[in-house]
């Protein structure tokens, strides 16, 4: 496995990103702001386990080589709450970006339903 990257850093991520966030970031952030333990406690019925990014992560094993690392900040005065997804480097080698926004979103709308 590689380092960590983000979405904007895929081949063409950063065209899309407005979009991918709006899907798959967003609707995480808004569930768990106020409650976030509640996004490992989710992680986990889908197989995630903690992750040390934010003040809340967890990575779920999309596939057996597709780790997605879900980190949410839960914000301040001066800042609002935010995340973002993490992959390993690899990930260009077993899906493309429009997968993986897809990917991406699918376990963001099963988290947020647990």
């Amino acid at each position: 496995m590689g380092k960590m990257i983000t979405y904007k850093e895929l081949h063409d991520g950063i065209n899309y990103y407005p979009t991918f966030r709006k899907r798959a970031i967003e609707p995480v952030v808004n569930r768990f702001k106020d409650q976030p333990q509640k996004l490992i406690e989710a992680g986990k019925k889908l197989g995630g386990a903690k992750a040390d990014f934010g003040d809340s992560a967890v990575t779920i094993p999309a596939f057996t080589r597709v780790p997605l690392t879900y980190v949410l900040w839960i914000g301040d005065k001066e800042f609002g709450p935010d995340g973002n997804i993490l992959f390993d480097s690899t990930i260009p080698d077993y899906l493309p970006t429009e997968d993986i926004t897809i990917l991406c979103e699918l376990i963001a709308w099963r988290l947020v339903r647990l």
